[in-house]
């Protein structure tokens, strides 16, 4: 397993190496042996991971087959297993990261189910896994005025605010703290860097208090979009400057519009 932050758990983002073994330990050969794992839901397979007996097993090619894991929809076929031999089978995934809207501990579970067919029975394995998530708030993204007003558009030559609802960044309740952003105009090609503090100790709302100004071009402003913060600004990426009040969940992304 490759532990990111190396806590001894399965978080988001890490890597999980699975291991299928199938042992003859009868008198005759086992034929007709077919490994077949539709995988689980919440991975996403590593690229050429896949081994067969210690070597690698080559992916599927994509078309025709629907995916490039090797153990999906027809499964991986080995004619016989001779007695006293086995089969050993390895691939690894990478959790995938989640989104909620829950203020509490969730704890993803990670359910792979196994099954080997042969010319004398079917086997079945299960394995779950629990993965470890943080604990979240949501939060949301408005472009408003200087009070935090939402606003659907913005005249020629106003001022723009962004103000985030973010009680995750409000790291110290004795003090207020502060993050940035950076503003980019696709139109032109600008790109500005502007500071949101928050609006008072423990508020978790912040705010620019230098304004962005809307820029103007044949009459017609054209809209920025913020990009993706450092640290991230509730993980998401957002591309329109008129957006309404709405979620921002951690880690996702937010709607885009035109």
């Amino acid at each position: 397993m490759v532990d990111n932050n190396s806590n001894g758990l399965v978080d988001w983002g890490d890597t999980v190496e699975y291991t299928i073994t199938v042992n003859n330990d009868g008198v005759v050969v086992l034929g007709g042996v077919v490994a077949l794992d539709l995988f689980p839901a919440g991975v996403t397979y590593v690229a050429d991971s896949t081994t067969l007996n210690g070597a690698p097993l080559a992916d599927e090619t994509v078309p025709p087959a629907a995916t490039a894991y090797p153990l999906d929809e027809g499964g991986l076929s080995k004619p016989v297993i001779p007695p006293t031999e086995f089969l050993t089978i390895t691939f690894q995934v990478t959790v995938d990261v989640s989104t909620t809207t829950t203020t509490t501990t969730i704890i993803i579970i990670i359910n792979n189910s196994v099954s080997i067919n042969t010319d004398q029975e079917v086997l079945t394995t299960n394995d779950t896994v629990n993965v470890n998530t943080p604990d979240v708030t949501a939060c949301s993204l408005t472009f408003t005025d200087a009070a935090g007003v939402a606003q659907a558009v913005y005249p020629e030559n106003s001022d723009i605010y962004v103000t985030v609802d973010d009680n995750d960044r409000n790291t110290d309740t004795g003090t207020i703290q502060s993050f940035m952003v950076v503003v980019v105009n696709p139109a032109g090609g600008d790109v500005e860097t502007i500071t949101l503090t928050e609006t008072g100790n423990d508020s978790g709302v912040f705010r620019n208090s230098a304004a962005l100004p809307s820029s103007i071009v044949s009459r017609s402003w054209r809209r920025p979009w913020l990009r993706r913060s450092s640290p991230k600004l509730c993980g998401c990426l957002v591309r329109r400057s008129r957006l309404p009040n709405r979620p921002c969940w951690p880690m996702g992304r937010a709607p885009m519009k035109s």
